[in-house]
């Protein structure tokens, strides 16, 4: 192993007890030398991949967030033009993208206003992008008459993408439904909220 694949594998380790600890008992709650005793690091060797806990906290955040941009766009794509099916694909995916990383998805939604600027008004960006996503695929909908015309798109919006993006809050595996089932039954819920014009009828979510 290189150094370069050693250091990557040792902060992939100090970021995965962070997001450990900053599920159960939150960001503030959450100090560094809670972070070096759970790895039985010194401070120091923390600092060697995260100059500061805020820039730990940034690390999670801004990859969870990117990825959720990826999953919708992604997601958008793989349906083609009918704007039902591409409503059903996102909130599939960020669905069982939500429920499948459900503490790094948490802490995301719970704890990204403790970041300082800049990196603060990064992950605002990020989520007004996949709001305007989510936002533009539903005028699409109500554009052909796919969907019902709402008095207040940009709000609907919002209240679909809290569904999806906060079930890490609730859901816990082995429950009742496996995160594919949790994932269809939100994309037929989704459709429902929209006003979908046609009967709905959604595919089996298949994890890529």
């Amino acid at each position: 192993m290189g150094n370069s694949t050693a250091r990557t594998a040792a902060a992939d380790r100090v970021r995965a007890a962070a997001v450990d600890l900053f599920f159960e008992q939150g960001y503030d709650r959450t100090s560094v030398r809670h972070i070096t005793a759970a790895l039985r690091l010194t401070s120091g060797a923390l600092y060697n991949h995260f100059r500061s806990k805020e820039e730990l906290l940034y690390s999670i955040v801004s990859r969870t967030h990117s990825e959720a941009e990826r999953v919708t766009a992604d997601a958008i794509l793989r349906a083609g033009g009918d704007p039902a099916r591409q409503l059903a694909e996102v909130a599939q995916a960020l669905t069982a993208f939500s429920a499948t990383y459900r503490k790094e998805t948490s802490i995301s939604h719970a704890e990204w206003r403790n970041l300082p600027e800049p990196q603060a008004a990064e992950i605002r960006s990020s989520r007004l992008r996949l709001g305007h996503l989510v936002e533009r695929l539903l005028e699409r909908g109500i554009r052909t008459g796919v969907f019902r015309p709402t008095a207040d798109n940009a709000l609907l919006a919002k209240v679909l993408l809290s569904t999806w993006t906060e079930v890490g809050r609730w859901y816990h595996p082995g429950g009742h439904l496996s995160v594919p089932d949790l994932a269809d039954e939100f994309a037929v819920l989704a459709l429902r909220t929209a006003g979908a014009a046609a009967p709905i009828s959604v595919e089996r979510f298949a994890p890529a």
